[in-house]
């Protein structure tokens, strides 16, 4: 196992060269794709990235309206396909499908159909605050 130390860098700016302190690898590495990202955006305000990221932060953190984009049921079903069907089943309970529908489905294109109703009819989607 690696020391927790070995996973931690002294990070700087790109553009001054100043240290600006120690971090983990991972946030270094995602930091400077986000940096990257924001130079080559070019943007045409005088906004700076910190205040920008706080913007995002606060976007991601208010409430969303309860309302199912249809891209989103695409991937939802999608996913909901690639799972093993105990799995499935679990999503549907969780969900709230009855358990008489869910034992009505004779194949996966059933259940498939039951979860892609099912999300139609009521989609709650309850965000957690901490995403990983």
């Amino acid at each position: 196992m690696k020391n927790d130390l070995d996973s931690y860098v002294l990070d700087h700016d790109h553009k001054s060269g100043v240290v600006r302190g120690v971090i983990s690898n991972n946030a270094n590495l995602f930091l400077g794709k986000i940096e990257n990202a924001w130079n080559r955006f070019k943007w045409k305000s005088d906004i700076s990235l910190p205040e920008c990221l706080r913007l995002i932060a606060d976007y991601l953190e208010n409430p969303w309206p309860s309302v199912l984009h249809p891209v989103g049921l695409r991937q939802l079903v999608k996913r909901f396909k690639n799972l093993r069907k105990s799995d499935q089943i679990v999503f549907l309970f969780d969900l709230g499908v009855d358990k008489s529908q869910i034992e009505s489905c004779h194949n996966d294109e059933d259940r498939i159909n039951l979860y892609r109703d099912a999300l139609k009819k009521g989609f709650k989607y309850e965000r957690t605050k901490t995403t990983r």
